[in-house]
């Protein structure tokens, strides 16, 4: 598979290993999405706010990878210290995010669905994978970007065939296990299985020459 991007994705290395006749164009493109249940579900029980780190404080905030059919949520935490402002660090498991922080991190500090809660299992019970399928929405984007933050009451942004290596998804898949998934991905997109198309056994047997009255027979003459 050969993959033909204006940008460069951590993955995008792998091609030089092997190469066939698919050709991908990857684009990145907006899709604008408004009030859409399987979306509003995919984004509940996102959060954001501010956390402390020592002398340190970052703003956190929530998003989701859709991926061949699952979904990745992460977070992301943004510096707010004048000498790393904005200096961006991405979680896809609470253990990453525990081991950052420590274990004594206060969570009161973020919002959820425009509400405060106060409970240690907050970040933990968002930061999961899990099997969605959003074809509906998608189609054959096999990949898309959905932020936890909506630009207006139900209505998102939604960024399809990101780069992944802007929101480290290296850390959930290598760079060799993404690239044969996508090519097999694409490969069955371009060749799809064969339909079976079914027929009666009177159809069948005339299609083979044993329907006809004068099958295998000379036609009587005259």
């Amino acid at each position: 598979m050969r993959i033909i991007s204006p940008e460069k994705d951590y993955y995008d290395s792998v091609q030089s290993y092997g190469q066939d006749d698919i050709k991908f164009v990857r684009k990145n493109r907006r899709l604008d999405v408004t009030d859409n249940v399987l979306i509003k579900k995919v984004t509940e029980g996102r959060l954001h706010g501010e956390i402390k780190k020592g002398r340190e404080e970052f703003y956190v905030e929530t998003f989701s990878i859709y991926y061949l059919g699952n979904i990745y949520n992460g977070i992301e935490i943004s510096s707010l210290n004048t000498r790393t402002y904005g200096n961006k660090t991405f979680f896809y498991t609470y253990e990453e995010f525990i081991n950052f922080f420590g274990e004594e991190i206060d969570e009161s500090r973020l919002v959820s669905r425009g509400w405060r809660f106060e409970r240690s299992n907050f970040v933990k019970d968002w930061l999961k994978s899990y099997p969605f399928d959003l074809s509906e929405v998608f189609g054959d984007c096999y990949i898309a970007y959905i932020p936890g933050y909506m630009e207006r009451l139900n209505y998102y942004k939604i960024e399809k065939y990101p780069i992944l290596s802007k929101y480290d998804f290296q850390k959930v898949k290598d760079p060799y296990t993404i690239f044969q998934e996508i090519q097999m991905f694409l490969c069955n997109v371009a060749n799809p299985e064969p339909v079976m198309v079914k027929i009666s056994d009177k159809d069948l047997a005339y299609k083979r020459g044993h329907g006809d009255p004068y099958s295998f027979r000379k036609v009587k003459e005259k």
